[in-house]
């Protein structure tokens, strides 16, 4: 994961951070472990690696297309997350923190 990461931040030029896990300040029971945190341009968000295995030979566009249990589809230039899978629960939480 670091490896993308730092790919990420020298194709961006965006400061990335790895963090642990992140507790919600007011509801302690919920926390996250997202990839990292992203700077840019006075912004600051989350970021969420993923590279699963069963994909791990292939681009995002072969994925996309090959693989219908892929955890993205494509429309145009840009991807969005599916409905279902193992991965939205897991962003959208963080995404709460």
């Amino acid at each position: 994961m670091v490896r993308q990461m730092r790919l990420l931040q020298n194709r961006t030029g965006s400061h990335l951070h790895v963090v642990g896990l992140i507790v919600h300040p007011d509801l302690s029971f919920l926390g996250a472990t997202p990839g990292g945190i992203v700077c840019d341009k006075g912004c600051t968000g989350l970021i969420e690696v993923k590279c699963p295995y069963s994909v791990r030979d292939m681009t995002v566009n072969d994925a996309c297309e090959e693989r219908t249990d892929f955890f993205l589809s494509k429309s145009g230039d840009s991807f969005t997350f599916k409905l279902r899978g193992n991965y939205l629960q897991l962003v959208q939480n963080s995404v709460t923190l």
